[in-house]
């Protein structure tokens, strides 16, 4: 399923970029929305950095070492854009909610997301084989 470790050191890096890339994609988008929601949002209250972490960042830090790992290369960024739709709207509802349970939209970043970013490198994995 997975793509043999590069030997070339620029293989390597270009590998250990993409993954590199897809986290820090996840992470700036995560802060972002929390910034942006905290000044727009009706309701909004900004949520910690470790909230941002764990909930809105952590598909995508997921995402990039299994697309290390994998050596995975096109799918996992169309997972990325798919998760920054998911945590972009979990950052508005809870920002423009007035209900006590708003904060569990960021559960849709472990329901959902963490099964699109272990799913995507996978899926690209099988069908690269297939050829």
């Amino acid at each position: 399923m997975m793509r043999p470790w590069p030997t070339s050191g620029r293989a390597r890096l270009v590998r250990v970029g993409h993954g590199a890339g897809i986290a820090a994609i996840g992470v700036a988008a995560a802060i972002g929305f929390d910034e942006y929601w905290s000044r727009h949002g009706s309701y909004g209250g900004s949520v910690s950095l470790a909230g941002d972490l764990a909930f809105g960042a952590l598909p995508f830090l997921l995402l990039g070492v299994m697309a290390i790992v994998c050596g995975s290369t096109y799918l996992p960024w169309v997972a990325v854009a798919g998760l920054l739709v998911l945590t972009y709207f979990e950052y508005k509802s809870n920002a423009t909610t007035d209900s006590s349970t708003a904060s569990l939209a960021f559960l849709g970043s472990w329901f959902v997301g963490v099964p699109i970013a272990l799913a995507a490198p996978l899926i690209e994995s099988a069908f690269r084989q297939r050829r």
